[in-house]
């Protein structure tokens, strides 16, 4: 490969507009203009994932 082993800073630049799609469609299921395009039991099982992932496990 092109680098050594070991830890290395690698400058990728500024990153603008990663999540502005997903933010303005959140926006969107708020304000009530469109239907959230997930289920509820999806939005369930991530956030109980998060918080598993998290170390946060009490709940199983």
């Amino acid at each position: 490969g092109d680098y050594a082993a070991g830890t290395h800073v690698i400058d990728v630049g500024v990153m603008h507009g990663r999540y502005t799609e997903q933010l303005t469609e959140l926006a969107r299921v708020i304000r009530g203009e469109i239907k959230n395009p997930w289920p509820s039991s999806h939005e369930f099982h991530v956030h109980e994932t998060l918080l598993a992932a998290s170390g946060y496990n009490t709940f199983t």
